[in-house]
C-alpha cells in the first residue's frame, strides 16, 4: 500500500471493520469490566482484523498510517466499549513508539513474529535504573500497563541517574519473560482495560 488512494481504502475498510465490531463490542463490555481485562476473542479478533498494525513499519507488514487515525478508529470501536478501545489505543499506539526505535531494537521486537505487541509503563511505582557495563539495569515496580495480557514486550520509560545533572530519559524494552505482571487492576472506570 504505497499511494494516497491505497491508503485511504485501507483507512475505510479499518474502520467499517470496526462499525461491524461494536455489537460484540457492546456485548462484551460488562463481561470485560467484571473480569477486569477485555476478552481474549476481542483480543483475536483486534488481531485478525489488522487493527494493531495501523502505525507499524510496513517492513514488518504494518501499514504506517497517519498517527490522526487513531482517533477515528477508537471512536467507532468505543462506541461498543470504552475499556476495548483504550486497550487497542495502547497496543496500537506503541508501534509508533517502537518504530523510532534502533532498526536493531525493531528486528528484536518484530522479526521473528511481526504480530507481537508490546504493552507501555513509566516508573510511577517505585521503577528505577542504573548503568552497567553495557548497558542499564532496569528494576522495581513500574505502574500499569492497559492490555499487558496480550504483549509480548514491555516498553518502559526509565529514568537513569546523573551525578549533579538531570537524569536521563530513555525507552528500554523489556520482553515479557523478564518481567512479572501484578494483578493491582481495581479500578471503577476503564475496569476492563486489564492496566495491571
Amino acid at each position: 500500500m504505497n499511494s494516497g488512494n491505497d491508503k485511504a481504502a485501507l483507512r475505510a475498510e479499518l474502520l467499517e471493520r470496526a462499525r461491524a465490531m461494536v455489537p460484540k463490542l457492546r456485548e462484551r463490555a460488562l463481561q470485560a469490566d467484571r473480569n477486569r481485562g477485555i476478552p481474549i476473542e476481542t483480543h483475536l479478533e483486534y488481531q485478525a482484523a489488522g487493527f494493531y498494525k495501523i502505525f507499524q513499519p510496513a517492513r514488518y507488514g504494518g501499514y504506517e498510517l497517519p498517527v490522526g487515525f487513531m482517533v477515528e478508529m477508537c471512536a467507532e470501536l468505543g462506541r461498543g466499549c470504552g475499556s476495548s478501545a483504550w486497550v487497542f489505543s495502547n497496543l496500537a499506539g506503541q508501534s509508533t513508539i517502537v518504530g523510532t526505535h534502533s532498526p536493531r531494537a525493531q528486528d528484536e521486537v518484530w522479526a521473528d513474529n511481526p504480530g507481537n505487541l508490546v504493552a507501555s509503563s513509566y516508573p510511577t511505582g517505585g521503577g528505577t535504573a542504573r548503568r552497567v557495563e553495557g548497558g542499564i539495569v532496569v528494576n522495581g515496580l513500574y505502574s500499569f500497563a492497559s492490555g499487558v495480557d496480550f504483549a509480548q514486550w514491555e516498553n518502559l520509560q526509565v529514568f537513569i541517574p546523573n551525578e549533579g545533572r538531570a537524569p536521563d530519559h530513555r525507552f528500554a524494552l523489556v520482553p515479557k519473560s523478564d518481567y512479572t505482571i501484578k494483578d493491582d487492576w481495581f479500578s471503577t472506570g476503564l475496569s476492563g482495560t486489564g492496566s495491571r
